[in-house]
């Protein structure tokens, strides 16, 4: 979008909706090996409905725009956590954790 587009966005309410949605989906044979069947943000959509009645969210630009967001940060974490980075991961707070000088060499 240019500079008069309006970005959405996304209540927690609303992604948890959609992570609902998703987990229902695969459980319904969407996912293939290959991907998602064709017109699943459209079927997100609806579960996403019975999950908040009344949601405005449509499968796009919102659920696809949504999802590639989603990807990019999940790719970018991944890369992070397989290439020993110097920051450790903990499985508790699902989150990086590394030594003071670390942090500071990061933040530089």
């Amino acid at each position: 979008g240019g500079a008069t587009s309006k970005r959405r966005v996304w209540t927690s309410a609303e992604e948890n909706a959609l992570v609902n949605a998703l987990k229902d989906i695969v459980t319904e044979g969407w996912k293939t090996e290959n991907g998602f069947r064709t017109g699943y943000a459209f079927q997100l959509g609806k579960k996403m409905k019975t999950y908040l009645p009344g949601c405005e969210i449509r499968a796009d630009p919102h659920i696809t725009s949504k999802l590639h967001v989603w990807k990019k940060t999940y790719a970018s974490l991944a890369n992070i956590k397989a290439n020993k980075s110097g920051l450790g991961w903990n499985d508790v707070s699902k989150s990086f954790s590394c030594d003071d000088d670390k942090y500071q060499s990061l933040m530089k």
